[in-house]
Parts: C-alpha cells; sequence; structure tokens
C-alpha cells in the first residue's frame, strides 16, 4: 500500500498545499480529501501511476473526512473535471452528518446550474457522483481497500480513518483536538498520519512529543502550520512523497 502526500499544510498555509492524500494498492487509488488548488497540486506532483503522471481521471474512490473547506474545497473543480473531460462519476464515500450537507450546502450553488449552450438544466449530486455513506465505526470495503471511521473532537463531525489492505495498516487522524482514546485507537496502525495546529479543536506538538518512543517511532505529523519548527522528537510529513506499506 502506498501514501502520497498530496499536500502537508493547513488551511492559512502559503507553503504548502492542503492536507490531502492518494492511497494505492493493486493499481485502486483512493484519494483522501480535496483542499484548494486540488487539481494543480496533482499535475505539480506528477505522481507516477501505471507508468505515466497521475491525473484526477485515475481516482477510483473519493473519501471526504469533513465539510472545511482545506478539505472540501477542490471537490467541486475535480467534480467539473471528471464530468466535462471524462464524463465519468466519481465515487464518493463519506459520513452521515457529511453525505446530509455535501450538496445542498457546499455543491449545489456551483453545480446545480448547468448551460448546454441553448438552455439551462438543473443537475443534482448523481448527476456527478455515487454518494457512498460509510456508518461510524464499521469497516467498509472500498475496492481493495477496508476502511473503517471513527469521529473526532473538531468543530464539526470529522473521521479519523484506518485504512488496511493486505495486512497492513494505514491510520490518519485527520482534523483534532488532542484526543488519547483517538491515539490509542490509531495507535495498531504500522503507519499513522497525525495532525498538529493551533487552537483548540487541533492537537499541540508538544502533546504528539509528550507520546511513547513506540508511538512517535511510527508517527508522520502533518496538517502544519507554516511556522512549524523542526523537532528532533518527530516526523515531520513531506509533501510529495510516497511512503510505503
Amino acid at each position: 500500500m502506498d501514501i502520497f502526500t498530496v499536500g502537508i499544510g493547513d488551511a492559512f498555509s502559503t507553503r504548502h498545499w492542503g492536507t490531502s492524500f492518494l492511497v494505492r494498492h493493486n493499481d485502486f487509488v483512493l484519494a483522501v480529501d480535496s483542499p484548494d488548488a486540488y487539481l494543480r497540486a496533482l499535475h505539480e506532483h506528477a505522481w507516477p501511476h501505471k507508468g505515466r503522471p497521475f491525473t484526477p481521471d485515475h481516482i477510483d474512490a473519493f473519501f471526504l473526512t469533513h465539510l472545511h473547506g482545506d478539505h472540501v474545497n477542490g471537490l467541486e473543480m475535480l467534480l467539473a473535471w471528471r464530468s466535462v473531460v471524462t464524463q465519468k462519476l466519481l465515487d464518493i464515500y463519506t459520513t452521515p452528518p457529511v453525505a446530509e450537507k455535501l450538496w445542498d450546502q457546499r455543491l449545489a450553488a456551483s453545480l446545480g446550474t448547468i448551460w448546454d449552450g441553448h438552455t439551462h438544466h438543473t443537475k443534482t449530486l448523481a448527476d456527478y457522483a455515487n454518494l457512498h455513506i460509510i456508518d461510524w465505526n464499521l469497516p467498509t470495503h472500498i475496492g481493495p481497500l477496508t476502511l473503517t471511521t471513527r469521529q473526532t473532537i473538531h468543530h464539526l463531525p470529522t473521521a479519523a480513518l484506518r485504512i488496511q489492505a493486505d495486512h497492513k495498516t494505514w491510520a490518519y487522524s485527520c482534523d483534532t483536538a488532542y484526543d488519547p482514546e483517538l491515539i490509542e485507537w490509531l495507535s495498531s496502525a504500522d503507519l499513522i498520519f497525525h495532525e498538529t495546529n493551533f487552537g483548540p479543536a487541533h492537537t499541540p506538538i508538544e502533546a504528539l512529543e509528550a507520546l511513547p518512543e513506540p508511538i512517535r517511532q511510527k508517527l508522520v505529523v502533518v496538517h502544519i502550520p507554516d511556522t512549524l519548527q523542526p523537532t528532533p522528537k518527530l516526523q515531520i510529513g513531506i509533501q510529495g512523497k510516497t511512503y510505503t506499506l
């Protein structure tokens, strides 16, 4: 299983793309989140896939963790690109509270009406994507991957993930206040990506530095502010890097 870091930045970063990932196993690619300028980020990295640079058409499925802009803004153009260029529906997986608001409160304003050169047509999410709603804490098979979610402590409903393939597991905290119970839930994974940022709804770097060494050894820090300084106790994520399990 390959985990490619499309971005490692937070919502305000001017140095990094917003935190998002491509997870690949047996040539199946699951995208996790799509921040601002997502198509540009994919193009800039030119991640090799099946012998050529990765394109938005190579995404087999998409998982959306929550509805903050730095995780969802790029979905609008991803859906529009696939609709116009390849006419290929996107399989979107997400949790019930995200699914409830995704179209009406996020995408309908920009994608709900289309001009065909002669008249306007009303569109729905079904014209762009197949929506799959995942229950919290229940394993879900997405291609060759098994994905399990857990709700985090954040401003709005947000999903942490564990993704398993061939007895290897990658885990991602997503946006969360520091939560020892979430750390325990993530700790069984072979590789853990955990956020850090400012404010009560995020995890301070000092809390991650204080974790037991066996956890820190397999921890990669993402969703970082531009001001974050290197720390000898933790591995900071590298944008554009492929981590392989």
